[in-house]
């Protein structure tokens, strides 16, 4: 039995034809509750 029955499946984010196993640089966007300041330095 399928729980969701593919209800909440998308289509995946990840560039095409893009090995991410090569080196490179990445930038990454982390949300936090109410906008509060948690990685401060």
């Amino acid at each position: 039995m399928d729980k969701f029955n593919d209800k909440y499946r998308i289509d995946s984010t990840r560039k095409r034809n893009w090995d991410y196993a090569w080196k490179g640089s990445y930038f990454i966007t982390i949300c936090t509750a109410n906008r509060e300041h948690f990685f401060v330095m």
